[in-house]
């Protein structure tokens, strides 16, 4: 059961990383408060002021992942019109572990 909707209507924003993979819904929002939903693979939930999902993370990174998969593990319902829209990203650090 999610505990977590998606409200935002921007596109996500999926980081890639050497060590794990960050989902924004709300890119350039301070997290409030940090949901830890497991320890491994580390799964944490950010959300702003009035609860809403900032974005979620991963650790480690999985080798293969869908959006609402990962939203699955995290709590957080991903609308498949969000899920269509995602942007992947690798982050600086996996472009420069990869060069």
């Amino acid at each position: 059961m999610h505990k977590f909707v998606i409200k935002s209507s921007a596109a996500p924003i999926i980081e890639l990383g050497p060590d794990g993979v960050y989902v924004w819904f709300k890119p350039g929002i301070q997290a409030a408060k940090t949901i830890i939903k497991s320890r491994w693979p580390v799964v944490a939930i950010d959300v702003d002021a009035t609860g809403d999902v900032i974005g979620f993370e991963c650790a480690p990174l999985p080798e293969e992942f869908s959006l609402q998969a990962l939203g699955d593990r995290a709590g957080v319902h991903v609308p498949d019109k969000a899920a269509a829209r995602a942007q992947i990203r690798p982050t600086a650090a996996l472009q420069t572990a990869s060069a």
